[in-house]
């Protein structure tokens, strides 16, 4: 580790594990509703005119061979919103009704 305190480092490592985490419910929540995206030519231009090519990257330190940081870490990520209750489908009107 350089420059940073263990503490920092650990929690970055946390981070990781979090993300992780989030990322894998994600793919697989989203998966079955998965959609085609094009990219449009005026989106495209645009994005080209925005000549981002100077941007930098950042870099952080995280804890070496720490395992249970990452590990509880890609396990809070997976529970992250699970205790929220999904909303029950809205009921049809009365005269869409069969």
């Amino acid at each position: 580790m350089t420059g940073q305190a263990p503490d920092t480092a650990a929690k970055n490592t946390y981070t990781q594990g979090f993300l992780a985490g989030l990322e894998r419910t994600f793919a697989e929540n989203v998966a079955p509703y998965a959609l085609a995206l094009v990219k449009d030519e005026v989106g495209v231009t645009y994005h080209k005119a925005m000549d981002l090519t100077d941007l930098r990257s950042s870099s952080f330190t995280v804890a070496e061979n720490d395992q249970a940081a990452w590990q509880t870490g890609f396990r809070d990520g997976r529970r992250a919103g699970a205790d929220k209750k999904k909303e029950p489908l809205a009921a049809k009107p009365a005269s869409l009704a069969e």
